[in-house]
């Protein structure tokens, strides 16, 4: 495949906002990020949006759809999926709950592939898996199909949640295919 790193974004701090900028050129068409430890301690819910030249891209522009599924490894538990139908009014291209328990800390890493997200006559899409431990004992896999059906030139991308819930050490990477 013939991957190029372009850029790693790490937080250095706690932060409500993680965002990385000026990845996505018209040097490539394809791109791999790994997400590595978004972690939480509590519950918090974690957004993911587009952003352009002028910043985040907002709104109910978003299609979705999404396929999770859980289990708890407890006695007694049981497992199962959810699937969370196509959705045209979203105003993110994904979504994550972390759900941290006292001291059991949930992390979640996760690998997405953009298409065309630079190329400002085409629609931006996006696929992606994401794994993680929620509590003490649950297991949660997610994996998301996006399009933003706007035609116009996405040039990076972010996670933000309410009140600091980024902490230290949660990194994106972003690597290309040259066209």
């Amino acid at each position: 495949m013939n991957l190029k790193h372009i850029k790693s974004v790490t937080a250095g701090s706690d932060v409500t906002e993680l965002a990385v900028d000026n990845c996505f050129t018209a040097e490539y068409s394809h791109y791999k990020v790994y997400l590595n430890n978004l972690n939480s301690y509590g519950f918090a819910y974690y957004h993911a949006n587009l952003r352009d030249n002028s910043g985040v891209k907002t709104g109910t522009d978003y299609n979705q759809q999404g396929l999770q599924k859980f289990g708890n490894t407890s006695s007694g538990g049981g497992q199962g999926f959810y699937y969370n139908g196509y959705r045209d009014d979203l105003d993110y291209i994904a979504y994550f709950a972390g759900q941290g328990i006292n001291s059991y800390q949930n992390t979640i890493h996760g690998v997405y592939d953009f298409y065309m997200p630079f190329e400002s006559d085409k629609y931006t899409f996006m696929t992606g898996k994401a794994v993680t431990s929620q509590g003490q004992y649950q297991l949660f896999t997610a994996e998301t199909n996006f399009v933003y059906p706007d035609a116009c030139s996405i040039t990076g991308f972010q996670m933000s949640s309410s009140a600091n819930k980024i902490y230290t050490g949660t990194k994106f990477s972003v690597y290309g295919v040259p066209v």
